[in-house]
């Protein structure tokens, strides 16, 4: 369109997550994080104008003691769980709005 403008803009949430590699590889976690910022950002923004690039800023094991969903996981036939800890950290989700 004559005379439309395109605008940028960028910026970073901080999160803390029991398991940044999970969060970070569920596309239902990623697009709800899209839909939050351009939720955010007023009603003229949609959730495609958003990109969003996650990085894993840090790890640290938590027991898994008083964890109820984790003590659950782990007496389940079949589970993989020899330690009851699991893993947390935080997750930095750079992101820019573009607008047309």
């Amino acid at each position: 369109t004559v005379g439309s403008e395109s605008f940028k803009i960028e910026g970073s949430i901080g999160l803390e997550v029991d398991d940044p590699i999970a969060f970070m590889s569920d596309e239902h976690a990623v697009q709800a994080l899209r839909e939050a910022i351009a939720s955010t950002a007023g009603s003229d923004v949609t959730a495609a104008m958003v990109e969003v690039s996650l990085e894993s800023v840090g790890l640290r094991r938590l027991s898994g003691n008083g964890d109820a969903h984790r003590e659950m996981e782990c007496s389940m036939p079949g589970s993989n769980c020899s330690s009851g800890r699991r893993l947390s950290g935080s997750v930095t989700a750079s992101y820019t709005i573009t607008t047309h």
